[in-house]
């Protein structure tokens, strides 16, 4: 789960919280991740993949259709130490990240 607060106008004003999992066969070097999407009006879920931790997330609205994305950037110094907890049985269970979030379409004019 990340959460963390929106720094835009409009509708990104509010709590982000993205909850979601790796799917079965991701791996540390190449993520696939999914889960819901909370506080963002018209948002509900996300998907995305990535590469050593370079990851590309859509967020989708309750139809299926990709309302917006986000590049979510969690190589930090407060992270390094983490990453080798990859590797173990209970894995990674805290990183700090930052994202820009955009959103697409009209009805989401204010910008993120």
């Amino acid at each position: 789960m990340a959460s963390g607060e929106l720094a835009g106008r409009g509708p990104c004003t509010a709590t982000l919280t993205f909850d979601g999992a790796l799917l079965r066969g991701a791996t540390c070097a190449a993520q696939e991740l999914a889960g819901r999407v909370k506080g963002l009006p018209g948002v509900v879920s996300f998907s995305g993949r990535g590469v050593a931790g370079a990851v590309h997330e859509f967020m989708y609205d309750e139809a299926g259709n990709i309302v917006g994305a986000d590049q979510p950037q969690a190589y930090t110094a407060e992270n390094i130490p983490h990453f080798t907890d990859c590797n173990t049985p209970q894995g990674i269970t805290f990183l700090t990240s930052s994202a820009i979030v955009e959103l697409f379409g009209s009805h989401h004019a204010g910008g993120a």
